[in-house]
């Protein structure tokens, strides 16, 4: 109110109301949001990018993990000393990185040691405040315990390493049974192994699907089980019938191995070890890339090993005639690169293929 006066009488008055419905709202939401901060288990913060990680402000249900929001300011900052110490170098390299990049915004997952000593995994939803220069000066952001999601992970990894080991074990069984079934190419199947791991190698592919490859090298064969050991071990040539039914193994390796699950396409592969490029390959007449490349790889280092070795019907051929079929048929039947890769390191590497 803002009175008037006439002398000393007051002769009239000015009322001024003021509404403050929007500061009230306001008010209440902030005390609302803060509310559910404070309930919630995501602890909100802010820190300046300086050495430590000075914090500036964490909210106060960083006591779930046994610390006040004062003393992570004081006496327990900065905020860098209480993450684990094995995973402080790789969070600050991980943030010089995405500094670098320029990002906005990120997420790091660490561990925090909490007051009573236990270590929880966290993921920090992290957000940047830049200076004029682009230098990052504040994080800020919330961060989660993710603890139980890192046990099943853990749990879920541990799972299939062991089917992985089990996976492993089959094959090996499985191996057996194909070279026992024709002692005569004893070591055939190892050789074409340790060949098609060479030629992949030098492909520069990545180790596991190099160790897929190598793992559907050692059974490519397993499918010889279905096929008669007098055909399989005849010392002359074979007549029309039974090299087609010879031909039947790609097929007969693929519905061994498809009622079993891998986690890779072996099955596939093992089908297709003896088609080539220009569609003259069994059972199904592939072409070109329609034919798998774990496939090609098994398919060469499968030709180069049954020339050397000795065969029923044939003494040995040797690496030099291989070679020169592997030149003949590069590019239109052999895919020319795992020719040339194979090439390489037989005869620049030295490469040995007998095995004992």
């Amino acid at each position: 109110m803002v009175p008037f006066f006439s002398g000393k009488d007051v002769e009239s008055a000015f009322l001024v109301f003021h509404n403050l419905t929007r500061e009230h709202d306001r008010d209440e939401q902030l005390y609302y949001a803060m509310t559910v901060v404070k309930e919630s288990s995501v602890v909100l913060f802010r820190w300046k990018a300086e050495e430590g990680w000075p914090v500036e402000y964490v909210s106060e249900n960083i006591s779930q993990w046994g610390y006040t929001p004062v003393e992570i300011k004081g006496e327990k900052g900065p905020f860098l000393s209480i993450i684990k110490e094995e995973d402080r170098q790789r969070i600050l390299q991980q943030v010089q990185k995405h500094e670098e990049a320029g990002d906005e915004e990120f997420s790091l997952e660490y561990r925090i040691v909490t007051r009573d000593g236990k270590n929880i995994w966290v993921d920090a939803r992290t957000t940047v405040l830049r200076d004029k220069k682009g230098k990052i000066i504040y994080l800020q952001g919330t961060i989660s315990d993710v603890s139980f999601r890192k046990e099943v992970e853990l749990a879920a990894s541990q799972n299939f390493s062991k089917v992985l080991r089990a996976w492993e074990q089959t094959i090996g069984v499985m191996a057996l049974i194909a070279e026992k079934k024709n002692p005569l190419t004893l070591g055939h199947q190892k050789r074409v192994a340790i060949l098609s791991r060479a030629i992949a190698e030098e492909l520069g592919l990545p180790d596991e699907e190099i160790g897929n490859i190598e793992k559907a090298a050692l059974i490519h064969d397993i499918g010889e089980v279905e096929i008669p050991s007098e055909i399989l071990s005849k010392p002359g040539p074979l007549n029309e019938v039974e090299y087609n039914l010879v031909q039947t193994h790609a097929e007969a390796g693929y519905i061994i191995l498809s009622r079993i699950e891998f986690p890779w396409p072996l099955a596939e592969t093992v089908y297709q070890h003896h088609e080539r490029l220009d569609g003259s390959g069994y059972p199904r007449g592939l072409k070109g890339d329609d034919i798998l490349l774990s496939a090609r790889i098994i398919g060469v280092a499968d030709i180069v090993e049954a020339m050397c070795s000795h065969r029923p019907y044939r003494p040995a051929l040797g690496l030099t005639e291989a070679l020169e079929e592997l030149d003949r048929l590069k590019g239109s039947v052999l895919d020319p690169q795992v020719v040339d890769a194979c090439v390489c390191f037989f005869k620049k590497k030295g490469f040995n293929i007998t095995i004992e």
